[in-house]
């Protein structure tokens, strides 16, 4: 049997989330054909849940995911299959005024 093919994608933790890991820019290998929603979920129960464990405000799941800069909760971009290169920002919401 043949290995799935995979491709890299950068994600880069910025704000606090950047300050509470150890790592602000890491690459991630997923099979060809992973969605965004697929790599979303899987940060979601691993790097980012742990990061955000003991801080209200990141726990309620509030976070932005913005994929080669598109908000992956506008539009149809969080059910594109990922390409090698991709880029995967991962923030809180930042409000001001």
């Amino acid at each position: 049997m043949s290995q799935p093919e995979m491709i890299s994608v950068s994600v880069a933790l910025v704000g606090e989330l950047r300050v509470r890991s150890p790592r602000a820019r890491f690459d991630v290998d997923v099979e060809l054909g992973t969605t965004a929603k697929d790599l979303v979920d899987e940060l979601q129960r691993t790097t980012l849940a742990h990061l955000t464990e003991g801080t209200p405000r990141l726990e309620e799941g509030r976070l932005i995911f913005l994929l080669n800069g598109t908000n992956l909760l506008h539009g149809e971009t969080l059910h594109t299959p990922l390409r090698a290169g991709d880029k995967l920002v991962v923030s809180r919401p930042l409000g001001g005024g």
